[in-house]
């Protein structure tokens, strides 16, 4: 009941004070304390007094609530000397007690606790089966994070492929993109001066199967190998290999510029260059030199001024010409070669004024998206003789669903569009034929659902044809998905750290990332469970008032493989909350008694909140469920740690977004 009067009159010091001179307390009829604040204040330090003198103890910072649940909070320290770490503690007690009742009760805690405190100083600090994860564990090689706790360090040919795979642009929620990439770089380094042609070969792997989210950082590696090879042999054989990793103009020019900050035009990047223009057919070439005039930086003029290639035949030396403006296209036009017709097409619409006369020379020249000026490109017609006949590669129909859809020509009510469309992203040997990269999709499926364009110039209705077709090719990009048969646990880390993008300016978050790869793990499994999991909304994991094992942070994320991509995505973006705590999965499955045969655990690794250990709470659980029970690590940044310890033949890290994930899976659970 709220207090109208001014003044009241304390029962202890019989004294009129204004009512600002007491405590308040709701169980009062008044709302205040019977005693003003100099006699409770007098009261509580003699009382004290009394229990230290009687217990042997100090006792400080108590505090009691009249309530039904009684909430005890304090701190102990012996007579002898104040311990600085104390004992903490946190009861309920079901009763209602007055401050005196709790005498007896909080006695007992400190005797039961005194008999364990010598135990608990060496148990808590320099034992192997529970430590939290703020503390390395004793006898195991741990670093540092990002975020504080205590994991381990990559191998540098892990932390290499992470690299190639997921890049460091952007950086992460910890660490900004200069620190990311300088500790790349340096790791780069290493692995060059033990193995330069290793790093090579790696390299034209990742990047000639498409499994990389982009190809710079194969490009950037690349160059460094070709500028700081120990020798000439190494930086040759990396040379030798630019054809592979640089199959577009835009790859080259990105190559160029980071060379260049390794080495000069020598001989050797000049030979290397040629070859790239030479072992290209004409037709290839010409496409490459009409598609991509300047990217960069660079024109093909600047590059064939620095190479000098020498020309292989008539069209090689006609189209070097052309790059460095001393060709006449007309007079070539006239001779009726069809090797090169693409430059004459190209030539003729930069001057076109009608939309008739773009329509035509698409069908006549072959002419690409690129090559058509910018305001003919919100035409209807224009659209369909680009996408007649299957004729748009599958990279540009990802890239282009809303420009084609603003056109009103990629519309619901276009059967054979649609039909054109789904079957092109349906065939999986196109798709990966095409080196399309699931992420691709993702940010296609995310951005055209929308129904506008990241600057809002640009808006279509979304047809849902498309997006399922969609959702069927981002299982397609993946390689072969094969079930094993086995009971995973597919927990995904929904932390707040997860909220950062998974590369550079890519619209996906590491979380949104997370739940798509889960659903193409258990889209053909069918003993699997999927959860999130992160400290909860109580707290900081259960070394910040949660008790070990405390399953509040372990949720359930609703979905399923029967939902569409989109969906989940969606469902992945409210779920980013709190710290992150890699030892949950292992300790709800212990505490729910369920039985499974592998973890698969999505994450950033920047694990620290929790009391326990994911590797120890890994040995728990295989102590008593499953002792050949197995741990994959889905790392989703480059930063070079892993909770997943490299002594443990049982425990594997792998790099997010990788196409090749699913089959590294499937031989490590079923080997």
């Amino acid at each position: 009941m709220k207090n109208k009067r001014l003044f009241k009159y304390c029962t202890k010091c019989k004294t009129l004070w204004t009512v600002r001179h007491f405590y308040k307390d709701r169980t009062k009829w008044d709302g205040l304390r019977a005693h003003c604040k100099y006699c409770s204040y007098k009261y509580n330090k003699e009382w004290l007094a009394k229990k230290k003198k009687e217990w042997g103890y100090s006792i400080t910072g108590l505090r009691w609530f009249c309530t039904p649940v009684i909430r005890v909070r304090f701190s102990v320290a012996p007579l002898s000397g104040r311990c600085s770490s104390g004992l903490s503690y946190f009861e309920q007690v079901s009763e209602t007690f007055q401050l005196h009742s709790l005498s007896d009760y909080i006695l007992s805690k400190l005797r039961e606790r005194e008999g364990r405190k010598m135990e608990n100083a060496y148990t808590k600090h320099g034992g192997t089966k529970v430590t939290p994860q703020s503390q390395p564990v004793v006898g195991k090689n741990q670093v540092r994070n990002d975020a504080g706790g205590y994991v381990f360090k990559l191998d540098k040919w892990g932390m290499l492929d992470r690299f190639l795979v997921l890049g460091s642009e952007g950086g992460t929620y910890y660490v900004g993109e200069t620190k990311l990439t300088e500790r790349n770089v340096k790791n780069v380094a290493e692995c060059i001066k033990e193995d330069a042609k290793r790093v090579v070969d790696i390299v034209v792997d990742i990047s000639f199967k498409g499994r990389a989210v982009k190809n710079e950082p194969a490009l950037f590696v690349l160059a460094m190998v070709a500028g700081t090879g120990a020798t000439a042999d190494e930086r040759t054989y990396a040379l030798a290999s630019l054809s592979s990793v640089a199959r577009t103009f835009t790859h080259l020019a990105n190559f160029l510029t980071y060379v260049q900050q390794f080495r000069g035009w020598g001989r050797g990047l000049r030979e290397a260059v040629s070859d790239w223009y030479n072992t290209m057919n004409s037709h290839d070439l010409a496409y490459q030199m009409a598609k991509y005039r300047q990217r960069n930086g660079w024109t093909h003029g600047d590059v064939v001024k620095l190479a000098h290639p020498t020309p292989v035949d008539f069209d090689h030396n006609f189209l070097f010409s052309y790059a460095v403006e001393k060709a006449d296209v007309d007079k070539y036009s006239k001779s009726n070669k069809n090797n090169l017709n693409i430059i004459v097409g190209y030539e003729k619409a930069k001057i076109a004024t009608a939309v008739s006369e773009i329509v035509a020379l698409i069908n006549d020249y072959g002419l690409t998206r690129e090559m058509i000026p910018t305001q003919f490109m919100k035409e209807k017609a224009v659209w369909e003789a680009l996408f007649a006949e299957g004729k748009m590669p599958t990279h540009a129909l990802v890239r282009n669903l809303g420009n084609m859809s603003a056109s009103g020509f990629l519309v619901e009510e276009n059967f054979k569009v649609m039909d054109a469309v789904r079957e092109a992203f349906t065939n999986q040997e196109r798709i990966q034929k095409s080196r399309l990269h699931p992420l691709s999709i993702l940010i296609a499926m995310k951005q055209y659902g929308k129904g506008t364009s990241g600057y809002g110039h640009n808006s279509w209705r979304v047809a849902h044809p498309v997006m399922d077709a969609l959702n069927e090719a981002f299982y397609l990009s993946f390689d072969n998905v094969e079930p094993t048969g086995k009971r995973l646990l597919l927990a995904c880390d929904v932390s707040g750290s997860m909220e950062s993008r998974i590369s550079g300016n890519i619209d996906i978050s590491a979380a949104e990332a997370t739940g798509a790869l889960a659903l193409v793990q258990a889209s053909t499994e069918k003993n699997v469970i999927i959860r999130g999991f992160s400290t909860g909304s109580g707290g900081y994991g259960s070394g910040y008032g949660m008790r070990q094992g405390d399953m509040d942070g372990f949720k359930e994320l609703k979905i399923s493989p029967r939902q569409r991509l989109d969906d989940v995505l969606r469902n992945m973006r409210k779920m980013n909350f709190g710290g992150t705590d890699c030892a949950l999965p292992m300790m709800w499955a212990l505490k729910n008694h369920v039985e499974v045969d592998a973890f698969i655990v999505y994450t950033d690794n920047e694990t620290w909140a929790g009391t326990i250990h994911p590797m120890q709470a890994l040995k728990k659980y295989r102590d008593k469920f499953n002792p050949s029970a197995k741990l994959i690590v889905v790392g989703m940044s480059s930063s070079g740690f892993t909770i997943a310890d490299p002594e443990d033949s049982g425990s594997l890290d792998i790099v997010g977004m990788d196409t090749s994930v699913p089959a590294v899976i499937f031989d490590f659970i079923t080997g």
